[in-house]
């Protein structure tokens, strides 16, 4: 007896461990945006779309919705079959994320102390995350449905945003080209797929997906990278340029405080946090705080993509 009862447990051991195999996948697709919301800009330059003559009123304003979600995804997936029919997989993820517009404001007030002021700023990012995940894959020979869920965890990256302003006043000009680089928190989302896997050869296999993510960051720290500002004179047309890395003549002094270049941001603010509003005692030489912001990547991908076995 008992040596029928080892005999079957060694049969059913082989059995799977005949059945258990390392792969290797490999994807690129696109995703869309899902659960969009209103585009938040900046505390300077507001939201969304808006034309305004103060003479006449808003000429027209509205929102842009989205989410950060869209754009190119590229995986590289290490995974192991512990069965015919469960495994787990190690994603690696690329993503390049679309341009998403934030402001687009003009206003003209001919009495006011600014004339005119315009403001473009939009957003985008590319981030690398580690996707670890369950693979569950149905028993057919050439044509293989499958399912994938897990966790996914933004490893690197940040968000670019590009921004173009004008000012104009009776005396001058001024044109600012700026980009900044946002960092976020340490976040956790979540990846969930559904997927067709047809054989193409022994080991080789062909799939395509749809994979469904939900993802949230949180803002932590901003850093200004580029600053460029051309300053014009009505009357005589002569132009004063300086950047990122100008400096007063006279004593040496950056002609940019840190606090224009650095902020990191807060979920509270009060009077003893460094920022221009909620502290009299500001000091321009440390990184201004900001309240926190969550950016929202949810999306819905398409990929297709190649899957080796050994």
């Amino acid at each position: 007896m008992k040596k029928t009862i080892l005999l079957t447990i060694i049969c059913a051991a082989l059995h799977y461990t005949a059945q258990a195999q390392f792969y290797i996948s490999a994807r690129g697709g696109y995703a869309f945006s899902v659960s969009s919301s209103v585009a938040v800009g900046s505390a300077q330059s507001g939201n969304g779309y808006i034309n305004i003559d103060k003479g006449k009123g808003i000429k027209e304003s509205a929102n842009y919705y989205g989410t950060g979600g869209p754009g190119l995804t590229f995986a590289l997936s290490p995974g192991y079959m512990f069965t015919k029919h469960i495994g787990a997989e190690l994603g690696i993820h690329y993503f390049m994320s679309e341009v998403l517009p934030l402001t687009d404001r003009s206003e003209i007030d001919p009495q006011g102390a600014i004339n005119v002021f315009r403001v473009k700023l939009s957003a985008r990012s590319n981030q690398v995350r580690v996707a670890p995940a369950i693979v569950i894959r149905g028993g057919g020979e050439h044509f293989t449905p499958y399912m994938r869920f897990g966790v996914l965890l933004p490893v690197y990256g940040s968000v670019v945003l590009e921004s173009e302003q004008y000012f104009e006043t009776s005396n001058e000009t001024l044109k600012v080209s700026q980009r900044d680089v946002l960092n976020g928190a340490p976040s956790v989302g979540y990846q969930a797929a559904v997927g067709v896997a047809f054989s193409i050869r022994k080991h080789l296999e062909l799939y395509a997906e749809a994979e469904i993510i939900t993802l949230s960051i949180k803002a932590a720290k901003l850093t200004t990278v580029k600053l460029d500002r051309i300053v014009t004179d009505k009357a005589t047309g002569e132009t004063t340029t300086y950047d990122i890395n100008s400096k007063d003549a006279s004593t040496g002094d950056p002609l940019i405080d840190v606090s224009d270049l650095q902020a990191v941001y807060k979920d509270k603010i009060d009077n003893g946090t460094d920022n221009t509003i909620a502290n009299p005692k500001f000091d321009a030489k440390q990184p201004r705080n900001e309240l926190s912001r969550l950016a929202n990547y949810n999306s819905l991908g398409v990929h297709v993509g190649l899957r080796y076995s050994f």
